[in-house]
């Protein structure tokens, strides 16, 4: 179901959960307002969800439900808060976008059990502390593009030949995170 870039206002209606079946909801680039509802984990058989681009606002809801999904887009929202492990019970991931909202605290441990995940944006939020060097060990050498810059790490420890892109070479990392120790193992 794509209802993007309609202009659609308010609250996301319930009424979707009348579906009762769904392999892709695009919601993005509306002006939906208000917290992400809990009603998408009725759908066992989602791998494809994005509400980017809208108002909402709250924490990210609990998605562990959902094990078959495959891309997950909640970019360019209000969202805010720290992230739960969860995110690392969803084994099919391969494409998680964050970035452009709110969200604080540490990276969670899950982000370190995505083995399949190919591309990774955080970028433009709140995030701080250290990003730690298993959330890039045990990833998926797969990973193709990865942007975790604006935020608020302050140090960070990663093997940069598992990737194809780290959102610049080594000069474009430092200057992104400019307070941040960055160790890069060879």
């Amino acid at each position: 179901l794509n209802l993007g870039g309609n202009r659609l206002t308010g609250h996301i209606p319930e009424q979707l959960t009348r579906i009762r079946s769904l392999r892709e909801l695009d919601l993005s680039r509306n002006q939906f307002t208000g917290e992400i509802p809990g009603m998408f984990s009725r759908w066992a058989t989602l791998e494809n969800l994005d509400l980017s681009s809208n108002r909402l606002g709250g924490k990210v809801p609990d998605f562990m439900a959902l094990q078959k999904l495959r891309t997950l887009k909640l970019s360019r929202n209000r969202l805010s808060g720290p992230l739960g492990n969860w995110m690392g019970s969803l084994l099919e991931l391969r494409r998680l976008a964050l970035d452009h909202n709110k969200l604080t605290g540490q990276l969670p441990h899950g982000i370190g059990r995505l083995k399949v995940v190919e591309y990774l944006f955080l970028n433009n939020n709140k995030f701080s502390g250290s990003i730690p060097s298993w959330a890039f060990k045990s990833m998926n050498p797969q990973v193709r593009e990865m942007a975790l810059q604006s935020n608020s790490f302050y140090s960070m420890s990663t093997n940069v030949e598992r990737l194809d892109k780290l959102e610049g070479d080594l000069e474009d990392l430092e200057e992104a995170f400019p307070n941040c120790r960055i160790t890069v193992v060879v």
